[in-house]
């Protein structure tokens, strides 16, 4: 999720500087981003909405992965969010042949997206600053996609050998 609270006041600055933004231009309405990795695709899909992920949007990306990986089955390694866990979600999954595995309540170390969401937030907050500073128009939906591609593949394979590490589980 992109808040006003992932995205301190302050940001860069030159040495003793502090850069000083007006808080209305800099802050936006959320969105709500859901994104699949794999360690054969790095990132396997991502969705960008003008607002909280609701089921109706997460059953959509569902399909966009099944579309993607209609030739394999998958195991989708989820957290405890409650659109995950709404009968209309389990009856999608079902239909397209959707394994869940649930991760472990309050436990995000686990889940590898976490760390690469934790990178797409970084250049998402160095594309903003830049726009900002420089009076450069900025496309808040085009900007995360684009944080996302920046992301190689090699660092979301490390992020899942990582999560898999700390849960003790072979790759």
């Amino acid at each position: 999720m992109f808040t006003k609270a992932t995205v301190p006041r302050l940001e860069y600055s030159s040495k003793l500087q502090n850069i000083c933004l007006n808080e209305k231009d800099y802050y936006h309405k959320f969105f709500g981003v859901v994104a699949a990795i794999s360690v054969d695709r790095g990132l396997d899909g991502v969705m960008v909405f003008n607002s909280a992920v609701n089921r109706d949007n997460f059953c959509s990306f569902l399909h966009l992965l099944a579309s993607k990986n209609a030739s394999r089955p998958l195991h989708i390694f989820m957290d405890n969010l409650q659109v995950h866990k709404t009968a209309e979600v389990h009856q999608t999954m079902t239909n397209l042949q959707l394994q869940p595995i649930w991760n472990v309540p309050y436990r995000f170390e686990f889940q590898p997206i976490e760390l690469v969401f934790s990178q797409v937030k970084r250049e998402y907050k160095k594309s903003k600053l830049n726009a900002f500073i420089n009076e450069k128009a900025f496309d808040y939906e085009r900007e995360i996609e684009s944080a996302f591609k920046k992301v190689k593949k090699t660092t979301i394979v490390n992020c899942i050998r990582h999560a898999n590490e700390l849960m003790a589980v072979p790759t």
